[in-house]
């Protein structure tokens, strides 16, 4: 749970890091505008973060969970997009995902078959 929390804080802290950015830029250029001036090129956010912001989630698995009477515990893993992960579901890597699958106590899911986009052979 303090996991899924410091992830979707981290996530939500990459966003406006990069809305920043884009205003700063803003700025800048709206000052070179003011004083007759060539507005300068600005860096750009790195290819990664934004392809992986507008492409694809920073974690693109899941870990459905179920409830039990001493808490939510991971029951299956789902692709990011999958419905069939339920409300407890934790936002997961492809390593944690991959090592979920492989270790034999949680299973892929048969709806969005994680194990066939990470290339995990299961018996």
């Amino acid at each position: 749970m303090i996991l899924g929390h410091l992830d979707a804080v981290i996530a939500e802290n990459e966003t406006v890091h990069l809305y920043l950015q884009l205003q700063r830029g803003h700025v800048l250029d709206a000052l070179k505008a003011a004083d007759g001036s060539a507005p300068e090129p600005r860096p750009s956010a790195p290819a990664s973060s934004s392809a992986r912001t507008s492409r694809r989630p920073s974690k693109p698995f899941k870990l459905g969970r179920v409830r039990t009477p001493d808490g939510p515990v991971p029951s299956s893993v789902h692709t990011a997009d999958c419905h069939m992960a339920g409300p407890f579901a934790h936002a997961v890597n492809a390593m944690e995902a991959r090592i979920a699958i492989t270790d034999g106590n949680l299973e892929a899911c048969q709806f969005c078959r994680p194990d066939l986009e990470l290339d995990v052979g299961v018996d």
